[in-house]
């Protein structure tokens, strides 16, 4: 699970991507085009239940620690930024 941002237009218009990609399957299995935020953090994992994943691999930005940790059955670990 990870999140990038780029500009569009100018340096005031930051749009963030945020996705999950299946190292398995090696495909993003979901995505979300929103702020940098825990709501937008939220609407990505609400995406993941279906797909019942048990670890996710993040860089340890807060959002994640707080959103997916706090979740049943969601065992996060984190690489290194």
């Amino acid at each position: 699970m990870d999140e990038q941002w780029s500009l569009i237009g100018n340096k005031k218009q930051r749009h963030w991507l945020w996705y999950n990609f299946d190292t398995k399957r090696k495909k993003i299995i979901a995505h979300v085009f929103d702020p940098r935020t825990d709501a937008t953090c939220r609407k990505l994992l609400n995406l993941l239940a279906p797909f019942n994943i048990r670890f996710i691999t993040t860089d340890n930005w807060g959002s994640y620690a707080g959103k997916i940790s706090g979740r049943q059955n969601f065992y996060p670990t984190y690489r290194a930024a």
